[in-house]
């Protein structure tokens, strides 16, 4: 799976690009794409001029106060093999913390 896109759900669109590697540039090219076709398809479909809720100073409107602005968000899941083992839970923690 390397594309979906929800409809209905938390902030009406979700539009979602992944797969595993570290192709970065390549998943949010992915999700360019397909969040310019979306975005030609409504307004096709509405005759409108803007295919999503702007605000001139906030940018996207979303049901989502962490999503206003660029209504985007992107994470990043690492594999670490072993790293608990070597360290120990308590100093990862941290680790992190500083």
């Amino acid at each position: 799976k390397k594309f979906v896109s929800w409809f209905n759900e938390g902030d009406h669109l979700r539009i979602i690009s992944m797969e595993q590697g570290s192709d970065v540039k390549g998943v949010f090219s992915r999700l360019s794409r397909a969040a310019q076709a979306i975005e030609a398809g409504v307004k096709k479909a509405t005759g409108e001029k803007d295919a999503f809720m702007m605000h001139p100073k906030f940018g996207s409107l979303t049901c989502c106060p962490s999503n206003i602005g660029t209504g985007m968000r992107g994470s990043v899941h690492i594999l670490v093999p072993n790293l608990i083992a070597q360290l120990g839970f308590e100093k990862i923690d941290a680790l992190c913390r500083a």
